[in-house]
């Protein structure tokens, strides 16, 4: 099984936030993300609260207050020792009104389904007008396996840890 601690390393959430936003995740990866007919991978997530020590045998998914990186509500990376470690910014969310269950949970999921950023697609003929602007025709993109919904409604609910949309799979958080 792996293990996730959840890091609380932000000025701008409370340690109980993020502590329901544990359990949540862990709801979702038990019965939507880790059986066979889903992903199958098996994880944990454990809270770790704002000055405690880090863990020293698990992935690390850190909840700092503002982005390091232009337009970034969160991403993962790996660490020079190979270990995911993924990196959402709170602050960041406020500003822009996301939720940050969303963003925590999408971070997880997506390091449990590409660790080591390693999926890829070659963007092909069926680009929207506006994608090709963005991106040359053939071009290799990086693949955003847990792609998240936008809106709140696609977030947990605070009270009773229960998916707002049951039964909207791995995009649910």
């Amino acid at each position: 099984m792996i293990e996730i601690a959840l890091l609380n390393r932000s000025t701008v959430v409370a340690d109980g936030t993020l502590d329901v936003i544990t359990a949540a995740l862990n709801l979702q990866l038990t019965n939507d993300f880790g059986p066979a007919e889903a992903w199958g991978i098996e994880a944990n997530v454990t809270f770790v609260p704002r000055g405690a020590p880090d863990p020293v045998d698990s992935w690390w998914v850190a909840v700092f207050d503002n982005a390091d990186v232009a337009n970034a509500l969160g991403y993962h990376d790996v660490t020079s020792s190979g270990s995911p470690l993924g990196k959402v910014f709170a602050a960041t969310d406020l500003y822009f009104g996301t939720a940050l269950s969303v963003t925590v949970g999408h971070e997880v999921l997506e390091m449990l389904a590409d660790p080591n950023i390693e999926h890829s697609v070659r963007v092909g003929d069926l680009l929207s007008a506006r994608n090709l602007r963005r991106r040359r025709r053939g071009s290799v993109c990086l693949s955003d396996r847990c792609r998240r919904r936008r809106g709140a409604l696609h977030g947990f609910r605070p009270t009773g840890m229960v998916p707002a949309k049951p039964g909207a799979g791995i995009d649910k958080i």
